[in-house]
């Protein structure tokens, strides 16, 4: 995004454009495969580290515990952590009891 001519202000803090990485992003976003979706990644990752519009200055460190008896979410896609500061549908879950 690009700032406004006239007032100078940005819809919102992401304003870095790569027309390539742009067209990358779609193309993975509608690919099925996961092996060709791993390869546009990957492709926007070089132009990401080539270019350096930004760069991580810290990153949390945090750890994740599982139990057989917690069901209601899909850990291997973290589907029900939503990010590290996030649950998803928490009310959902339930434990299974042997």
């Amino acid at each position: 995004m690009k700032p406004d001519a006239d007032t100078g202000r940005k819809e919102g803090a992401w304003i870095y454009d790569n027309p390539r990485i742009n067209e990358l992003v779609l193309m993975a976003q509608a690919e099925t495969d996961a092996a060709k979706r791993t390869e546009y990644y990957q492709e926007i990752d070089c132009f990401i580290n080539a270019e350096l519009p930004f760069f991580m200055t810290a990153s949390p460190s945090f750890l994740i515990g599982t139990s057989p008896r917690l069901q209601g979410l899909d850990w291997n896609a973290n589907a029900g952590l939503a990010g590290w500061t996030a649950m998803y549908n928490p009310g959902d879950w339930w434990l299974w009891q042997q």
